[in-house]
């Protein structure tokens, strides 16, 4: 039986960075790619997340008040030409805390950041896995298509919105 979200989805709030930056050292902690777990305890891991909050390229899920999951994201940077693809918005990461999982929440955050892009009136969307199972399936069942592997360890994905007319 699969329990409903009850979460709300909203962007991160400036003063609630700590709570987040624990998220982060949770992400960090739990991923397999290169991540240093221990950037985040760092001055330059506090600055980076407060950052990424003031921008406004953090959401957050909030159960009663506590943050149980994030999605950080922002313009494509597209390192063959060094500059940013202003079109796409990229998911950069997301993370549910373990005790969370199995409830909606990764869909809900991914929902949110295509909202998001919507919102800033962008059609494209883009994210990368690190060919973790449970991520390629939420990004699958929220309408993205693998659009290229990369060096065997990334998989890409799109999402374009339907043109009505």
């Amino acid at each position: 039986m699969q329990v409903t979200c009850e979460a709300q989805i909203r962007r991160a709030r400036c003063g609630e960075w700590r709570a987040l930056l624990a998220l982060f050292q949770q992400a960090a902690q739990s991923c397999s790619t290169s991540v240093d777990p221990g950037f985040f305890a760092r001055a330059d891991g506090h600055a980076f997340v407060q950052y990424q909050v003031e921008k406004g390229q953090v959401l957050v899920a909030d159960r009663d008040g506590r943050l149980v999951g994030f999605c950080q994201f922002a313009p494509a940077a597209r390192a063959s030409v060094y500059r940013t693809d202003t079109a796409t918005l990229e998911l950069q990461a997301l993370f549910v805390a373990a005790g969370e999982r199995g409830q909606g929440l990764g869909r809900n955050l991914v929902a949110g950041f295509v909202d998001e892009a919507r919102r800033r009136g962008l059609s494209r969307v883009s994210a990368f896995s690190d060919l973790s199972a449970h991520l390629d399936r939420v990004l699958l069942e929220s309408g993205f298509v693998e659009s290229r592997r990369e060096y065997r360890l990334l998989v890409a994905y799109e999402r374009q919105e339907q043109q009505s007319g």
